[in-house]
């Protein structure tokens, strides 16, 4: 992995966000965020040529727009904890994976869709919840933090993978998880749970060559 120091850059963004309750058992939130991040001074090397410099150019995984939107409602059941249904949507405006900005390296706008079913106990020390991870199945990037190897026996199922010069990892695809937590002086302890999935699609950018 190659790092470089950049002398400076410059960023300003702004967040929103909104919790609504229009019902006792219904709340709804909303987010949004910008985000401005470029180089401002940036050499990369000299060549007999002159200087190669980045000046102006985009920060990496820095989106210029972020939303978020998540939705959960609550049903009691007698003198049996209750059931929670939750849906939660997250979109993220295009960006580039490398400080190179080179088209190889641009990611299209992309959206992950999650839900959830969730039974809690009256004293909510038990929680058992069903995860839909990533509906959409879209394969969406992350930085990159260790040496690329080609997919094989070896890799994790669900690891990330990128090409040796994208400097980006794409997530997992597709999941299903079921979980069972106990909570117990604020500490929440995980107990036996599983995960099935697939990759299917591949965003633009994400891991290319």
């Amino acid at each position: 992995m190659r790092v470089k120091n950049a002398g400076k850059a410059s960023i300003a963004g702004a967040e929103l966000e909104l919790t609504w309750l229009p019902a006792g058992h219904l709340a709804l939130h909303l987010g949004y965020g910008y985000l401005r991040a470029r180089f401002d001074d940036f050499l990369v090397g000299t060549l007999a040529s002159g200087e190669i410099r980045r000046d102006g150019y985009h920060l990496p995984h820095t989106p210029r727009h972020s939303l978020n939107a998540a939705a959960s409602y609550s049903i009691p059941l007698p003198d049996d904890g209750r059931i929670r249904l939750q849906a939660e949507y997250a979109w993220n405006d295009e960006q580039f994976l490398e400080s190179s900005n080179l088209p190889r390296t641009f990611q299209d706008a992309y959206a992950v869709f999650n839900a959830s079913v969730a039974w809690i106990s009256p004293d909510e020390s038990w929680k058992v919840t069903a995860w839909g991870k990533n509906l959409g199945d879209e394969l969406t990037p992350t930085p990159a933090t260790a040496s690329w190897a080609p997919p094989g026996p070896t890799t994790p199922r669900h690891a990330p993978t990128a090409s040796p010069s994208s400097g980006a990892a794409c997530n997992a695809s597709q999941r299903v998880l079921l979980e069972l937590s106990r909570v117990r002086l604020g500490r929440r302890r995980r107990g036996r749970g599983g995960e099935r999935g697939g990759s299917r699609r591949r965003s633009r950018g994400c891991g290319a060559a």
